[in-house]
């Protein structure tokens, strides 16, 4: 097994390709990574239970809606939306 050093992980110069994230990508990810959790869960699990399901059933949909997509579409826009600010200045 391998080890990955943590600057080459976020961005610095990986793999000698020169590619460098951009200021603040690790922030940005994980700030939307976790609003989205939050958002799907909120949103799924609580349609959920509006709809009629249990409070053990909607808390098991919302709990997985939130780790599956919540957490990849919140960690996709959250960089998106770092890498579009940082090209615009």
């Amino acid at each position: 097994m391998t080890s990955i050093d943590a600057r080459e992980a976020v961005g610095e110069g990986v793999g000698g390709s020169g590619f460098a994230a951009p200021p603040g990508m690790m922030r940005a990810v994980v700030l939307g990574s976790l609003i989205g959790i939050v958002a799907a869960f909120a949103f799924v699990g609580g349609g959920m239970y509006l709809a009629g399901m249990g409070t053990s059933g909607a808390l098991a949909v919302g709990g997985m809606a939130a780790f599956w997509g919540g957490l990849g579409f919140g960690s996709m826009f959250g960089g998106v939306w770092n890498m579009t600010r940082n090209e615009e200045h």
